[in-house]
This record gives C-alpha cells, structure tokens and sequence, in this order.
C-alpha cells in the first residue's frame, strides 16, 4: 500500500513540475512579481488582490505585436521565440527577455539594468549560440526599446536596480 502512496505522489508532484515548466504565462508572471516585490506597486496590488498587468512583445515577429497579460490564459504557451516582457504601468519598469527554443525557457531578467547592458549581451550571445536562423532577433533585442510600450523616466530618475 505505500509502494502505491509513493508512486501516486512521485506522479503528482512530477507532473505540477510539468505543468509550471510548460506554462509561459506562469513563468513570466513570477519574474514580474519577484521584481516589484519590494515596491509600493506590490503592496497596493496586494493589499487588493490584484495580480499586475503586464505586456508580451514578439520581437521574433516582423510585426512585434504586443498582448496584455489580462487578456491571456493562465495556460498561455509560446510558440520558440524570443519576447520581451514587461509592466509599462509603473514609472520604473524592468524589460525582461524570454526565449523559447526547441522546448527550452530561458530567461534574462532587466535587461535594462544596469547600465553597461551585460545582461543584454548575455540574451545576445544566448541568441547567437542556439538559434540558426538568427535573422534581425539580435537587432530587435539590442533595439527593444523601439517595439515596447512603456513609461518613460526622465533624466533625473534612477532605476532602482536589484544587485
């Protein structure tokens, strides 16, 4: 009867890995929360059960729609390629970049940060060593800020980037 216990629990717990490893929505939707977790934004959000709004940008396409994640699935998977993904609603947005490839997630988080751009060289270098058709991918990534809708911050402000 414990064999039968063990086994039944190895199942379920094996296939929630699944699940969360194949669920593109979920996966962005932890990053975003990880990075406004210790902002004003995220104990408003909090303190009314509100989940943050956040924006996918296909910078694979030629046409770099954007989607709204309130308008997504929970279940939401992507087809390989690489997407920025972001919440323009908060004055200090943090531009993550999330490439699929052959069932492979790989993600770099605030890319914008810091400044001297060492995790959008990582995505670059990510892009040029797995993906053959490589096309203009290293152009719209290096170029994001042209295909995404966000908030500018003026000059004055500071990112207030994670070490």
């Amino acid at each position: 009867m414990n064999k039968f216990i063990c086994l039944f629990l190895f199942i379920v717990v094996n296939c929630k890995a699944q699940i969360k490893n194949d669920n593109d929505y979920q996966n962005m939707r932890g990053v975003i929360n990880e990075n406004i977790k210790n902002t004003i934004y995220y104990e408003v959000l909090k303190e009314n059960n509100i989940q943050a709004r956040f924006y996918i940008t296909n910078l694979f396409s030629d046409a770099k729609e954007t989607i709204k994640s309130d308008s997504l699935e929970n279940g939401l998977l992507l087809n390989d390629g690489v997407y920025a993904f972001y919440i323009k609603d908060i004055r200090y947005s943090f531009i993550h970049i999330y490439i699929k490839s052959n069932g492979k997630i790989k993600i770099f988080e605030s890319i914008n940060c810091p400044n001297d751009n060492l995790k959008m060289n990582q995505a670059i270098a990510y892009i040029k060593d797995n993906f053959e058709n490589k096309g203009n991918i290293v152009d719209n990534i290096s170029n994001y800020s042209n295909y995404i809708q966000y908030y500018k911050v003026d000059p004055q402000s500071k990112l207030n980037c994670p070490d």
